[in-house]
């Protein structure tokens, strides 16, 4: 689902034409324009989330510039920032629940492709970094093979995607 989820948002936030996924997944009008809207009415309350958070990484950096910091305003924030992010993963949750939802049987059964393949994605990064597939930058190679713990891939989709 985080498949669908981001080839859609690139998708809707490029203005580019979907129609790849449209035509694999054989989706009708009526299904895109749903898949659509809970896209849209996702990013824009994320929009709000991730302001609010920005908003209190700056009131953190203040309060830390301070010569004696306040532990107390300083903890309502993380704790804000804590909650924000479980609000933000739990929706994330719930609209990947929903899109598939729309899906039909038929769908679901290349939606659980689109599933599979997706699991396959770091070793293709991995693959195409080190020059054994197509569409690779060969810069990071050795990185990439002979450091296990080398962060190729840490998506950063939104504010609490460090975690």
């Amino acid at each position: 689902m985080k498949l669908l989820v981001v080839l859609l948002l690139a998708g809707v936030a490029r203005g580019q034409d979907s129609s790849t996924l449209v035509g694999y997944l054989s989706l009708s009008p009526d299904q895109v324009s749903k898949l659509s809207a809970n896209i849209r009415d996702y990013s824009i309350w994320l929009d709000g989330k991730q302001q609010r958070i920005g908003s209190l990484r700056g009131e953190i950096a203040l309060e830390t510039a301070r010569d004696t910091p306040d532990p107390g305003e300083l903890g309502w924030r993380y704790a804000e920032i804590e909650v924000t992010c479980r609000a933000l993963f739990e929706e994330r949750r719930q609209l990947q629940a929903r899109n598939v939802a729309i899906l039909n049987e038929t769908q679901k059964v290349k939606w659980k492709a689109l599933q599979d393949a997706m699991r396959l994605y770091p070793v293709i990064t991995q693959a195409q970094s080190a020059s054994l597939l197509e569409g690779g930058r060969p810069n990071g190679i050795y990185a990439a093979i002979d450091d296990p713990a080398f962060g190729l891939f840490t998506p950063r989709i939104f504010a609490c995607a460090g975690r």
